[in-house]
């Protein structure tokens, strides 16, 4: 999924200074948050992963990183909630995005029911 070079790019015409493009450092976050998550390592101590970085700041950073991507691509695919891949929505379907205002305007003005915070049990019938 990382091309040679790492996703970071410099070119006269879009990018003057190397830059890195919003994807790859997107996976890179997803990357270092599974790897935190999975580390057995000891409080404190890095891995290559790490990048030398102090890891609690960098996940912290991965997080909103990553929070930030969502809201911006604001992904408006219906995914059938009955459909499941090993046991999990979202497989196998096209994508749509619009802008993450207007979807979330959208979802609640056609709601199937009154529910907040983000997660909801539906029941099996």
């Amino acid at each position: 999924m990382i091309p040679n070079g790492l996703g970071y790019v410099k070119d006269t015409n879009t990018a003057i200074n190397t830059s890195v493009l919003s994807a790859f450092h997107q996976l890179h976050c997803l990357y270092t948050v599974r790897r935190a998550l999975y580390s057995k390592a000891s409080e404190g101590s890095l891995e290559e992963f790490d990048l030398g970085k102090e890891r609690k700041p960098h996940v912290a950073h991965c997080f909103d990183y990553l929070r930030q991507g969502i809201l911006c691509s604001a992904d408006s695919s219906i995914e059938p909630a009955v459909d499941t891949v090993d046991g999990f929505l979202g497989a196998g379907f096209p994508r749509q995005c619009r802008d993450f205002e207007e979807l979330k305007d959208w979802a609640e003005d056609h709601r199937a029911l009154d529910a907040h915070g983000l997660l909801v049990t539906m029941g099996h019938g």
